[in-house]
């Protein structure tokens, strides 16, 4: 999609993409600097291989410090027509909130809570929901050597990620084989 439409990449900042054009972008010039060496590669469907370890200061400071969590009623509205959108076309919907290093996780005052909010949103729709922190609670799955940063995981973590959510992906496949 950015190779039709560079601009996208600015669509949450507007500034930016005005200081881009102001400054002379003209069509078929890049909005992006030259490319760095960054230690990942693009792999294929939104992968990007990476064997990258996040290091250990990233996780000794609070990235949520001052952030509401709240979901406010737009996006549940958004939700909501999300959901509707995937029934009306038979597309079941599986709600997943991905994994976190753990000491990251034990900076949100009640992660309990947050994640019973997500578990009612999906139960309220009659959804699927995996939250893989509280997996990676009882389980460790998820050690610091397979998150490349506090939000993404590196090429082992995602293979964990995989192997834990493809079979529950087969599962629905199937079951919505069998419906049919």
């Amino acid at each position: 999609f950015q190779k039709l439409s560079p601009s996208y990449r600015y669509r949450d900042n507007a500034e930016i993409l005005y200081e881009k054009v102001k400054a002379g972008l003209r069509l078929g010039q890049t909005l992006y600097p030259p490319q760095v060496d960054t230690g990942y590669r693009y792999g294929a469907k939104g992968y990007f291989y990476s064997e990258q370890v996040i290091e250990r200061q990233y996780l000794e400071k609070d990235p949520y410090k001052g952030q509401d969590f709240a979901w406010d009623q737009r996006q549940l509205d958004y939700f909501a027509k999300i959901i509707e959108l995937c029934r009306e076309n038979d597309i079941r919907v599986l709600l997943v909130t991905t994994p976190s290093p753990r000491q990251i996780i034990d900076y949100l005052p009640d992660y309990d809570a947050y994640s019973e909010r997500f578990s009612s949103l999906a139960a309220a729709y009659g959804i699927d929901y995996i939250d893989f922190n509280l997996i990676n609670r009882e389980q460790l799955l998820f050690p610091d050597e397979f998150f490349m940063d506090t939000g993404h995981l590196n090429y082992r973590g995602a293979a964990t990620l995989d192997a834990y959510l493809l079979p529950a992906l087969r599962l629905m496949l199937a079951e919505a084989a069998a419906a049919s």
